[in-house]
C-alpha cells in the first residue's frame, strides 16, 4: 500500500475516532456508517459519514477532493498531450 492510502486510512481512523471518543457525540448510541472497504497490500477504510440514532450526522469531505483532484490532473493530461501533440 501507498503512503497515500496509508495516510488516508490513519486519517479515516483518526477522524472516526474522534468522532466517536473524544467529542462524545455518538457515545453510547447506535451509528451507521457510510463508506468503502478496499481490499489491497492492505485494507483501506475510507468513511463518506456518520449517522447517529439521535439523528446527528457527521460528513467526510475527502472523497470530493480526490474526485476533484482526479478530474484536475486528467484534464492537465489530456492538455500535455494536446499541447506537445501540436507542434
Amino acid at each position: 500500500m501507498g503512503k497515500a492510502a496509508r495516510a488516508r486510512a490513519l486519517h479515516d481512523l483518526h477522524r472516526s475516532a474522534v468522532l466517536l471518543q473524544i467529542e462524545g457525540r455518538y457515545a453510547d448510541q447506535e451509528v451507521l456508517v457510510r463508506g468503502w472497504y478496499r481490499r489491497g497490500p492492505a485494507p483501506v477504510i475510507e468513511l463518506r459519514d456518520i449517522t447517529a440514532a439521535d439523528g446527528t450526522t457527521s460528513k467526510s469531505h475527502q472523497w470530493v477532493a480526490a474526485y476533484v483532484f482526479s478530474a484536475l490532473l486528467t484534464v492537465g493530461g489530456i492538455l500535455a498531450v494536446v499541447l506537445t501533440s501540436a507542434k
